[in-house]
């Protein structure tokens, strides 16, 4: 029985480990679109200062 408790607990760390690393890759990913459409939005600017 304590077995399956550990299996179960051990799962449920997977579980927050994979939900939590899910979490930062997304925000990492929300992080670089931000900063490429900054990029982006500058050019233009530059673009229509120059032009």
């Amino acid at each position: 029985m304590t077995g399956m408790m550990s299996d179960k607990a051990s799962l449920d760390h997977m579980q927050t480990w994979r939900l939590s690393t899910i979490e930062k890759i997304s925000k990492f990913r929300d992080t670089v679109q931000a900063q490429i459409l900054k990029n982006e939005l500058a050019r233009s600017l530059l673009d229509t200062l120059v032009n």
